[in-house]
């Protein structure tokens, strides 16, 4: 029974625009197998297939924009078979204005084309609820030069595709919910782009994860523009990916959500794909798969990139592919969780305000990890700046970084720490070198450390700081062949313990920086038969030796400890110094009990070899020691000792030795000639003479007050001098 329905016509009223004045409202409703359309109370066309009632619509609009509505309040049958059904051409004349679709429709039509289909040029809005039933097919295909803007309503698919681009145009999801149950909601198959925003609704349960997909960015040739665009709403898939990206083209996150059970964003089956760029929302995986997984680059400089399943990744790098990370937040909570996993020779960089996190306690994990992919050796972890850290508080050996791969760790900049009390911040268990010139690698743990180097690998520190702060830990536990090279920065045990355990072989080369343990334990002990090569930087330790057995050669560098000699300094099985060197090996006599001294003097230190001079002097508001041998000098801080001066001119006659005039201008003269040095009151040697003289000129040193140490046939004596 042919059922006539009525139609609205849009009026316009004052301050509407000339095209809202010309929009027009066409009404389709069925006619048993045909169709009819209504403008206000007259009929376009009766009685005629669907695409006539089409046909016909685009006649009477005249290239106006106008909405067709599909039914009259009750649900259109717009048929099935294999073939289009709708076709909106902006060829010919008239020409098509902005349609928008409105009210309900149902379809069992499978065509590949697409049930409704735009093609040149024309322009579409959509806020129908709109449902495909059959298994294939698309929906909606956009293959044309203009855009599709859904913007309300439902579009819905049940294995087929509910929205194609196949064209140059452009799709725009604002709002409105565009689902497929077992297909693909939104398909990319052309250079055009997809944009998200808004409170839109993108969701599927499809399970085809090499060509399937809520979203699919199909393959177009060699593009490299933005595929896909997310701004706002949610894109999410039930069971396993949510987005799918085939293409060289990008895809652009800056708001809104992507969620998924298996894979948020997987971009791995094409060769160097698309850059997945994430400034902003929230890309999330439920279960033990990966929140984003690319062969291509990753850019996150905002947002939350997140793994919750208990062993799931948040960002895996495949293959050639590399991650940039620089801001956001980037978790993986679970207890074998991993926020970045790298299985590629790409370099992936983390700075900024990146937030890198994870709380990963099984072994081999950590909250980022170097797989073993290929045998090159270039970095593959850059770290300039951001955070990384392991907050797992279980005490089952956590982990910040794990390296097991032939490739680098580079650290510049930023904070790798864990706070397990019996894990390490960096855990390097292949023949990949961790090189570290600046930043903080730290451990809190009870039994940890900052650095765990467990095969051939070589550990370079030129700067920054290695730390730990715990009695039975050490900041490096060296356990294979690996080097250990020290050139600069600090290298520390700040509560009880060691700063470096040597249980291996490998040899610890120490050039520069400082190396300093705890009140507990040996600055370095060396428990294998590895080698420690001084010649350079400082090594200090308090109540034990700061180097305890195995071979030790050295040529430069500073070496203290609390004790009587030497012996007590370097409790070594081995010593080797050559005849000539500048090293400094300095004890202070803490058992003495003295903890206040005049600069100057040297009371209760001793001093190898014979050369250097070793005082006490204050420097940056500390008391310590000031120490030199030749062009070796350095300060050694002594929180617990102070250093003053005397006030006044004091006798300046020691056995039989007088020095005068003093106070004096210029020239100082010995009543004796002596071998002297002329130090000031930070304990820095200005002047000296290793040959015995009678006088010294002053008159280049500005005025104050200096000390002259000289050699006696018993040791040193000071005396002080005024310079006016």
């Amino acid at each position: 029974m042919k059922i006539l329905k009525t139609f609205a016509v849009t009026l316009a009223f004052l301050g509407l625009s000339v095209s809202a004045a010309m929009s027009q409202t066409y009404v389709i409703t069925a006619a048993g197998s045909l169709f009819n359309a209504h403008k206000g109370g007259t009929a376009i066309t009766t009685n005629q297939p669907v695409q006539a009632v089409i046909d016909a619509i685009k006649a009477d609009a005249a290239g106006a924009n106008c909405t067709i509505q599909f039914g009259d309040g009750g649900v259109l049958d717009l048929g099935g078979g294999s073939t289009s059904l709708i076709q909106f051409d902006g060829s010919g004349t008239p020409t098509w204005g902005l349609i928008t679709l409105t009210g309900k429709a149902t379809t069992a039509c499978t065509s590949v084309s697409g049930v409704i289909r735009l093609e040149n040029g024309v322009s579409l809005e959509s806020k129908a609820e709109i449902a495909a039933t059959t298994l294939s097919g698309i929906l909606i295909n956009n293959r044309s030069t203009g855009t599709l803007n859904i913007s309300g309503g439902a579009l819905s698919a049940n294995g087929g595709i509910a929205v194609a681009n196949t064209s140059t145009g452009n799709v725009n999801i604002s709002s409105g919910t565009v689902s497929a149950t077992d297909g693909i909601a939104v398909a990319n198959a052309a250079t055009g782009k997809i944009t998200v925003s808004g409170d839109a609704l993108i969701t599927s349960q499809n399970i085809d994860l090499f060509d399937g997909g809520t979203i699919l960015i199909a393959d177009d040739g060699t593009a490299t523009a933005v595929r896909l665009e997310i701004t706002g709403g949610t894109v999410e898939n039930t069971v396993c990916a949510a987005i799918n990206n085939k293409s060289k083209g990008a895809i652009d996150i800056s708001g809104g959500t992507v969620s998924a059970i298996r894979y948020a964003v997987y971009s791995a089956t094409t060769s160097a794909p698309g850059a997945i760029n994430i400034s902003g929302g929230t890309v999330s995986a439920a279960t033990n798969e990966a929140a984003v997984v690319s062969l291509g680059e990753i850019n996150i400089s905002g947002g939350t990139v997140q793994a919750t399943g208990e062993s799931g990744t948040a960002v895996q790098v495949f293959a050639g592919g590399k991650a940039n990370i620089s801001g956001g937040t980037v978790s993986a909570p679970g207890y074998e969780g991993v926020a970045v996993g790298i299985t590629s020779t790409g370099k992936t960089t983390i700075s900024g305000t990146a937030f890198v996190t994870s709380g990963n306690i099984e072994a081999p994990g950590g909250t980022i990890v170097l797989g073993n992919y290929s045998t090159e050796t270039g970095v593959r972890l850059e770290i300039t700046g951001g955070t990384i850290e392991n907050t797992s508080a279980e005490d089952q050996g956590a982990v910040a970084i794990h390296n097991a791969s032939t490739g680098a760790i580079d650290i510049s900049g930023g904070t790798v720490s864990v706070a397990d009390n019996f894990g390490y911040a960096i855990c390097n268990l292949s023949t990949g070198a961790v090189n570290i010139s600046d930043g903080t690698v730290s451990t809190s743990g009870e039994e940890g450390g900052a650095i765990y180097n467990f095969s051939t690998g070589a550990v370079n520190i030129s700067g920054g700081t290695v730390s730990t702060s715990n009695e039975e830990g050490s900041a490096i536990y060296n356990t294979s062949t690996g080097w250990i090279n020290i050139s600069g920065g600090r290298v520390e045990n700040t509560a009880g313990g060691m700063a470096i355990y040597n249980v291996s072989t490998g040899v610890i080369g120490i050039s520069g920086g400082t190396v300093s343990g705890g009140e507990l334990g040996f600055t370095i002990y060396n428990h294998g038969d590895g080698a420690i090569d001084i010649s350079g930087g400082m090594i200090l330790a308090k109540n034990f030796s700061a180097i305890c057995n195995g071979t030790v050669s050295i040529s430069g560098g500073i070496v203290f400890a609390y004790g009587r000699d030497e012996g007590d300094v370097i409790a070594a099985g081995t010593f080797n110094a050559p005849s000539s060197h500048n090293a400094i090996i300095v004890a202070w006599n803490e058992e003495a009990g003295t903890t206040s001294y005049k600069a100057g003097t040297n009371d209760d230190i001793v001093q190898y070899p014979a050369t250097a001079t070793a005082v006490w002097a204050n420097q940056s508001g500390s008391g310590g020691i000031s120490v030199a041998n030749g062009t070796n000098t350095g300060f050694i801080p002594l929180a617990e000792v102070t250093v003053g001066t005397a006030t006044g001119i004091e006798a300046n006659t020691n056995d039989g030795l007088r020095i005068y005039p003093n106070p004096t201008r210029d020239i100082l003269h010995f009543s004796l000639a002596v071998t002297f040095e002329l130090i000031d009151q930070q304990g820095k040697v200005l002047l000296k003479s290793d040959k015995a003289v009678e006088s010294v000129n002053v008159s280049g040193l500005p005025s104050g007050i200096y000390f002259v140490r000289i050699a006696t046939e018993t040791g040193y004596m000071v005396m002080k001098v005024i310079k006016e």
